[in-house]
């Protein structure tokens, strides 16, 4: 198993940045020197975020700016004011990009913000990948044979993988920038900022998509038990599943039921839908067959049920799914809806 996992491990390449286009505008961030304080960024600057991340003495300061347009190269301007000297030594990622008068650094200079480097699709894929998978390590706390707890450990990889490729992305969007007095020796602890390419970044975060993939396999091999086995595919692969009446379902009634999949992956989910209904209820099935070819498609299994007149109060009924991504097997539920006194 270990083995296995091993070969999932993302390897980021750390290099310098490189400059994408960015989109000029006339938003303008003002950087108060002698009073850098987190969130503390004035001007008329939208949708980024201020991080003073290092300070030092004789007026040696690191911070960066945040792009949270994640879509948007940007080029904006920041005016730094609050300087005692009249010359200073300007740093940009780490690199010396050259001298500059204290009026020049306060009249304002030009910053690059880089976008985010991962494909939109994949931003959403991880999002709920993320949330999905940290719920399952918490619903796996209690499981008992090591076979399972296994599963549990692959539930807490995915999400810690996923939260180091939203940390690099958030690096990736984000310009250090140092001002030091003329002719100070730079000794700050990060000073050598480096960012990862955002080609390679890119393929880190679909080498990832790819691992979750081949992590199903895994779980199939390891999970001792069915309905653990179910579970944990149903985490690793983020889809919404929802069952919804197309009125409120009272006894001695009929009611169209629409059990709506939309596939979060970039993989094809298909299979069948079902109904499962209290006792005494009918259900005729119009169509079961659903298919999901990649990221964001929709499928619906169309049901119209009829309800006993003696139905009995709070009844539910649910969906279920029995479904192949990557020629593997995983059955999941949906939400279920309540009948109406």
């Amino acid at each position: 198993m270990a083995r296995a996992l091993s070969l999932f491990l993302i390897l980021l390449v750390i290099s310098p940045i490189i400059a994408a286009d960015t989109t000029a505008s006339n938003d303008v961030a003002i950087v108060h020197y002698d009073k850098l304080k987190a969130g503390k960024l004035e001007g008329n600057v939208k949708d980024v975020i201020f991080k003073p991340i290092v300070g030092g003495p004789d007026q040696t300061y690191y911070f960066g700016l945040v792009n949270t347009q994640l879509d948007t190269p940007r080029q904006i301007t920041v005016r730094i004011l609050g300087l005692t000297s009249d010359e200073c030594d300007l740093y940009i990622d780490g690199k010396l990009v050259g001298t500059r008068k204290k009026s020049d650094l306060e009249a304002g200079i030009q910053i690059s913000l880089a976008a985010s480097a991962i494909p939109p699709d994949y931003r959403d894929y991880y999002t709920k990948l993320k949330a999905s998978a940290s719920e399952g390590a918490k619903r796996f706390a209690k499981v008992s044979t090591q076979t399972d707890k296994t599963c549990l450990e692959i539930m807490k990889a995915v999400a810690s993988w996923v939260s180091s490729i939203e940390r690099g992305d958030n690096l990736m969007r984000t310009t250090g920038i140092i001002v030091v007095p003329k002719g100070d020796s730079l000794k700050l602890p990060g000073s050598s900022y480096v960012l990862q390419r955002p080609s390679d970044f890119e393929k880190s975060a679909l080498h990832l998509a790819e691992a979750v993939h081949t992590i199903r396999g895994e779980v199939v091999r390891v999970a001792g038990d069915n309905t653990i086995r179910h579970l944990a595919l149903a985490v690793i692969t983020p889809m919404d599943f929802t069952v919804t009446p197309s009125g409120p379902l009272t006894p001695g009634s009929k009611v169209k039921v629409t059990a709506k999949l939309t596939n979060w992956t970039d993989k094809t989910i298909e299979g069948k839908v079902k109904l499962n209904l209290p006792s005494g209820w009918t259900v005729k099935e119009i169509n079961t067959d659903v298919k999901m070819p990649g990221y964001k498609k929709s499928a619906e299994a169309t049901f119209e049920v009829t309800i006993p007149k003696n139905a009995n109060p709070n009844e539910k009924i649910s969906a279920e799914a029995d479904l192949k991504i990557d020629k593997i097997r995983m059955v999941t539920t949906a939400q279920s809806a309540e009948i109406k006194k």
